[in-house]
């Protein structure tokens, strides 16, 4: 079901941008990649339908704790928690007015830009990963969050996360 639910929401992704390019007509090359960019962008900040698969993710993410899809102490430990890992940027935390901001000043991805963004703290939840992870923490699930985000950014990474209102643990999250 997982693999299933990737395949169509790579497949919106790609229409999606691929659609995009057909509102914003404009001139060959880069041009094309730019309005490439800004459809995705605007995608991701307006659509329903971008928040209806996110939410749709997270509620089957959910739905397996719940049903018990997802072993507990398979290890005879009951010492252990069961632990649930989160990649960080676009899966937890919302990055796209970062990516509408290098769109709107004509400027592309460098480390300077996004060190100025993440210091910010200015990220919100991905639609769904807040209520989510509020309820595999009331299930007694660990969660950790992953990034590969540099580790000098660690503190304004738990600045922003605190600011979304994650009851987060500084030794769960790995940069």
């Amino acid at each position: 079901m997982n693999n299933v639910f990737c395949t169509l929401l790579i497949i919106t992704v790609l229409s999606s941008c691929s659609n995009s390019q057909s509102i914003f007509s404009g001139g060959a090359g880069s041009q094309n990649a730019e309005s490439s960019k800004l459809g995705a962008v605007l995608w991701q900040q307006t659509s329903a339908e971008y928040k209806a698969l996110c939410h749709q993710a997270f509620n089957i993410a959910r739905a397996q704790l719940e049903s018990g899809q997802v072993m507990r102490n398979s290890s005879g430990n009951s010492d252990r928690k069961p632990a649930i890992v989160l990649d960080l940027d676009e899966t937890v935390l919302n990055n796209s007015p970062y990516n509408g901001w290098l769109i709107t000043n004509n400027k592309s991805y460098s480390e300077e830009t996004w060190r100025e963004w993440v210091l910010k703290a200015k990220a919100t939840f991905i639609p769904g990963a807040q209520q989510f992870i509020d309820f595999a923490q009331s299930n007694g699930y660990e969660v950790f969050y992953i990034s590969n985000r540099s580790v000098e950014l660690l503190e304004p990474t738990l600045s922003n996360l605190e600011k979304t209102g994650i009851d987060i643990n500084k030794n769960h999250v790995f940069l």
